[in-house]
């Protein structure tokens, strides 16, 4: 599932397991890190959502640069919708 700050791919798997990639198109390093810290709090935040047998990649996008974790947590939780990996509850 693709969005504007991340693209998110998931697929069943034997045991929960999530990557977080920044390609240099982010921008520098410090650019990069932060875009991995972000989108790893937003997974850290709702990972209690989230069915348990799912292994998720999490992609950065150049659009990501400068956004709030608010902007980048609403942006996941909304992939993470689409790619049905949330709980039916």
């Amino acid at each position: 599932m693709a969005g504007k700050l991340a693209v998110v791919y998931a697929r069943e798997g034997e045991a929960r397991a999530v990557g977080v990639v920044t390609s240099r198109a982010v921008g520098g390093a410090v650019a990069r890190n932060r875009a991995r810290r972000l989108l790893r709090e937003a997974y850290r935040a709702h990972k209690h959502k989230l069915k348990d047998n799912v292994q998720i990649v999490i992609v950065a996008r150049t659009a990501i640069r400068d956004k709030r974790l608010q902007d980048v947590e609403t942006e996941v939780l909304s992939l993470f919708r689409a790619a049905g990996v949330m709980m039916d509850s």
